[in-house]
């Protein structure tokens, strides 16, 4: 009878402070001006009956008010880190730490006790490698001047369990790999509603984020004046679950072996989004050819393609032009391959149409990129002609665009430099502002189609006129669209939402990797 008096006690003289006491627990609820009027005469949840003493008559069972709902959603909804100019050097934050101070004073209950449960939250967010990732980055942005984690910060969202967890585990093992990290935080976002659905695409999602092969070795080379250097090489295979690697090299000084998987995934996804069956890799070199000589470039490239051409061919992987690697240098690499290998057919991709290639392999990028954009403009009741349009880079690529654009009638306004020219920052403030992004593996849908065309034995006897090639590449964007679209429906993601063809795009190549490696099982 105790229990029962001083709970009547209690309701008497405590309109606004409820203590209950049942089975030797205490519960204190604070009720503040944010709650529900009503909620004094409500029922509490999980006070269970204690011989029948505690429930008074004419109520309904008790139960307790759960108060801590909001600080789950509180530390999930501002897991990432940021990055920020502090004394003209940019540095990465955590911003939950930041937001906590600024803004979380009072939680949504507008109770002044929140104080005690916001402390347990961050308690909660501090001691998660996702906040320890950031106090790591912003250590080395100290530390260094211009570290390579600054120009490329991992930006965490919030993510449900499952995918989180996966996020983190890649984290653990790789954590100084910003680049891959960041590529895959995008992919991981977008397979939520998959992983959801089935949750045996978790294992290979798992599966599918670590790459088959990975080659680093030294590419020692002579120069003009005898002098003797060493650089780094670089192959990732990262995925041949859909048929051989196809992929670029990329000889440029910021090359690493993050970047290399970050490249060697996209472009995974890539060639998995199109109809054709091929695996995904990437490479290259930390060598600068700007500055070098004819013969220093042929002689890096004849070292580079020793170690790297018994793992080149038709049937395992082969590879194509990127930052660095052009007509001249792919021709240097062939023709170490054919010296070495014995045999002519190692389906290097370029531009030389007398020993491999396409002639059209240059234009098909860029003219494809004006193809995509005008599919989604039409899909929207718009055309390109007389819109202002913005390129972001200046070289090969970006030169077709143009060229394509003026036939188009847009307008084009700006050219510049630029490589991955939006961070996820910027990505994030053009999908608030409602802005269609469309994904780099979507929209290189041509330069995918014509690599295919190239793969045929038979490719340099066809006769290929502009149009066949057009006509090509437009089909190819056409059906990537329908591919994407159809993937975001299928997943409860609309055509007007303005990620629905990034979500798609990832959803759409992953399925189709999926497949394949679960009717190959666990190899």
């Amino acid at each position: 009878m105790d229990e029962l008096n001083l709970l009547r006690q209690h309701q008497h003289q405590h309109q606004h402070h409820l203590v209950v006491r049942g089975l030797g627990e205490e519960i204190d609820l604070e009720i503040g001006p944010g709650d529900d009027p009503s909620f004094p005469g409500a029922a509490l949840v999980g006070v269970e009956e204690h011989d029948g003493l505690l429930r008074l008559p004419g109520q309904t069972k008790k139960k307790k008010k759960v108060v801590k709902k909001w600080r789950e959603e509180w530390a999930d909804t501002y897991k990432w880190a940021y990055v920020a100019v502090h004394d003209n050097t940019s540095r990465i934050f955590c911003t939950v730490c930041k937001e906590y101070g600024r803004k979380h004073r009072r939680n949504p209950y507008g109770n002044e006790g929140s104080r005690n449960m916001q402390m347990s939250a961050l308690e909660e967010h501090n001691n998660s490698l996702l906040h320890k990732e950031a106090l790591r980055l912003q250590t080395a942005s100290k530390e260094n001047a211009q570290p390579p984690e600054i120009e490329r910060p991992v930006y965490v969202k919030a993510l449900s369990k499952t995918a989180a967890s996966i996020l983190e585990s890649i984290l653990k093992r790789d954590p100084h790999e910003a680049e891959f990290i960041q590529s895959i935080q995008e992919v991981v976002h977008s397979l939520e509603p998959v992983l959801v659905k089935n949750s045996q695409h978790v294992q290979i999602l798992e599966r599918l984020l670590e790459p088959e092969r990975c080659f680093i070795f030294r590419v020692p080379w002579v120069d003009d004046r005898g002098e003797a250097h060493v650089n780094r090489g670089f192959r990732v295979q990262f995925s041949q679950a859909l048929g051989p690697c196809r992929g670029g090299l990329r000889f440029h000084p910021s090359m690493t072996l993050s970047v290399a998987k970050f490249l060697a995934f996209e472009q995974t996804l890539k060639n998995a989004l199109s109809q054709y069956k091929l695996g995904g890799a990437a490479g290259g070199s930390d060598f600068d050819p700007k500055g070098k000589s004819e013969s220093e470039i042929m002689r890096f490239c004849q070292s580079f393609m020793d170690e790297l051409y018994r793992y080149f061919g038709p049937d395992q992987d082969f590879p194509a032009e990127d930052v660095g690697v052009g007509p001249r240098e792919m021709g240097y690499l062939f023709g170490q391959y054919r010296r070495l290998s014995g045999h002519f057919q190692g389906n290097f991709t370029g531009p030389k149409i007398f020993w491999s290639g396409s002639s059209f392999r240059t234009e098909a990028t860029g003219y494809g990129l004006v193809f995509f954009a005008r599919v989604v403009l039409a899909d929207m009741n718009k055309e390109l002609k007389g819109l202002r349009c913005v390129i972001s880079g200046s070289g090969k690529i970006a030169m077709h665009v143009l060229e394509k654009l003026l036939s188009c009638e847009a307008i084009p306004v700006t050219v510049s430099g630029s490589n991955m020219p939006c961070t996820a920052q910027a990505v994030d403030i053009l999908r608030t502002a409602k802005v269609v992004v469309a994904p780099a593996k979507a929209t290189a849908a041509g330069g995918v189609a014509v690599g295919e065309l190239e793969l045929n034995p038979e490719f340099s006897l066809m006769q290929w006129s502009v149009e066949d090639f057009e006509n090509k590449i437009q089909d190819a964007v056409k059906q990537t669209y329908d591919r994407s679209i159809k993937a975001a429906q299928d997943y409860g993601i609309m055509k007007e939402n303005p990620e629905s063809l990034v979500h798609g795009a990832n959803i759409c190549a992953f399925l189709n990797i999926a497949q394949a490696m679960t009717d190959q099982g666990c190899v």
